[in-house]
C-alpha cells in the first residue's frame, strides 16, 4: 500500500540504496586508510628506535673514552644516570645481569621502547681493551615477521632484517 504524498510536504529520510552506497564508500575509505595509518605508526616506531640506537652508540663511545676500563657499558640505566644518553621516553622496564667468565665480564640489560624489546650486551676483557664489544638487538615485542628488527654494535652501523634477528652482515638501516 502506498502512502499518498500531500502537496507541499517533502518525503524525509534515505532510501535503502542510498544507505548501502554510503556504507560502501565508508568501507572503501576504511580499507585504504587503516592499512596506511598502521604502516605510518610502525614506521614512526622504527624511526624512534633507530634514533635511540644512535644516541646509545654516541653514549657508548663517550663512556668508553671517559671510563677507567676502556670498555662499554652493559646497562641502559648506567648510561642514562651518567648523562651519556638522554633519558628514554616511554620505556617500560630495565633488567640487568652480569656474569664473570675468566678475564671477561659479560653484562646484559633490557628495556622496551616503542613496542620494541632492546637487549644490550657488553663484553669487557681485562686482557685486551681492543676486544671489548657491545651489541644491541631491537626486536618487536610481538615477534612480528612483517616489521624490521634492528642490530647495533660497536662499529656504529645500525643493521636490520625483516621479520627476524639481524646480524653483523645484515644491510644497514636508513
Amino acid at each position: 500500500m502506498r502512502r499518498r504524498q500531500v502537496p507541499g510536504q517533502c518525503r524525509g529520510g534515505f532510501t535503502l540504496i542510498e544507505l548501502l552506497i554510503a556504507v560502501a564508500v565508508i568501507g572503501l575509505l576504511a580499507a585504504i586508510a587503516i592499512p596506511s595509518y598502521l604502516n605510518f605508526v610502525q614506521r614512526a616506531r622504527e624511526v624512534a628506535v633507530i634514533q635511540y640506537l644512535r644516541e646509545v652508540h654516541k653514549g657508548q663511545q663517550e663512556w668508553r673514552l671517559e671510563s677507567d676500563s676502556a670498555g662499554y657499558s652493559g646497562d641502559f640505566d648506567e648510561l642514562e644516570e651518567t648523562g651519556f644518553i638522554p633519558d628514554a621516553v616511554n620505556f617500560v622496564r630495565t633488567r640487568r645481569r652480569s656474569v664473570q667468565r675468566g678475564q671477561a665480564t659479560r653484562t646484559t640489560s633490557s628495556r622496551v621502547i616503542q613496542k620494541y624489546q632492546l637487549d644490550l650486551t657488553s663484553t669487557d676483557t681485562s686482557s685486551d681493551p681492543l676486544l671489548n664489544t657491545y651489541t644491541i638487538y631491537a626486536s618487536p615485542q610481538d615477534g612480528s615477521t612483517k616489521v624490521r628488527w634492528f642490530y647495533l654494535d660497536q662499529t656504529g652501523v645500525i643493521r636490520y632484517r625483516m621479520g627476524r634477528r639481524p646480524t653483523a652482515t645484515s644491510p644497514p638501516a636508513t
